[in-house]
């Protein structure tokens, strides 16, 4: 037999004894037995090597070639470099 209560919950009553009804849904999202909760995965940081090590040195090098303006700007550099380092040394032999 089969009690609607005021509160509309349902009780289920098999001779002497009665049970609680309760509305299963129709599928379940997980499996309490299969499906276990998934770690989230964290994104792994990315190791970028130091200027130092010399595979970055050398692509960053080719980067550098590749490029019009900074190619400019790297030849005036390396031409005011080499033009210090010569006054330096001509001014170290007028000094003797």
């Amino acid at each position: 037999m089969v009690i609607k209560a005021f509160n509309k919950e349902l009780y289920y009553c098999v001779g002497e004894i009665v049970y609680a009804l309760e509305e299963v849904p129709s599928h379940e999202r997980k499996s309490k037995n299969f499906d276990f909760d998934t770690p989230v995965e964290k994104p792994r940081k990315r190791y970028i090597p130091p200027m130092s090590h010399p595979w970055k040195q050398a692509s960053f090098e080719k980067f550098m070639n590749k490029q019009a303006h900074r190619k400019e700007k790297r030849e005036n550099s390396l031409r005011a470099a080499f033009k210090n380092i010569l006054n330096k040394k001509t001014l170290s032999y007028q000094n003797p």
